[in-house]
């Protein structure tokens, strides 16, 4: 797993999902307490991908036979540094660069075109109904 978050964070939720491990922004930590303080840059965007890099580097693992998910077009330099990126429920941005790229797109977020066209009328009558509201109440 690789993310911005806090790497120990990290570690632990991908213990929790079975995962071998993460890579995310390390914290400073002196005295066993967090000092509120960065060691090295912030893991997002470019530092996603050089974190891959250097990390399959050194166990010898090709990029090219390597996937990655995102929903973000922030981490366009990650997906674009593995064989096998994969758009997951992905922002518009990273829909058009998918498709435009030729990869694939999953979005399991259901009934997202029903929010669309249902989403408007609600607004209308909610604020059909405040109107009427506000006006009862002058009179």
């Amino acid at each position: 797993m690789v993310t911005a978050s806090p790497e120990d964070f990290a570690n632990l939720i991908a213990e929790r999902l079975g995962f071998t491990g993460a890579i995310g922004t390390k914290a400073e930590i002196k005295d066993g307490k967090y000092t509120g303080n960065l060691n090295g840059k912030l893991l997002h965007g470019k530092e996603k991908a050089h974190a891959i890099e250097e990390l399959t580097q050194t166990r010898g693992i090709d990029l090219q036979e390597c996937f990655a998910y995102s929903d973000s077009h922030n981490d366009l330099p990650l997906l674009s540094a593995v064989g096998n990126p994969r758009a997951i429920n992905p922002d518009a941005k990273l829909r058009i660069i998918a498709f435009s790229q030729g990869w694939p797109v999953h979005d399991f977020r259901r009934l997202r075109w029903l929010n669309r066209v249902i989403g408007p009328i609600v607004s209308r009558f909610a604020g059909f109904w405040v109107y009427l509201t506000a006006r009862s109440r002058k009179k």
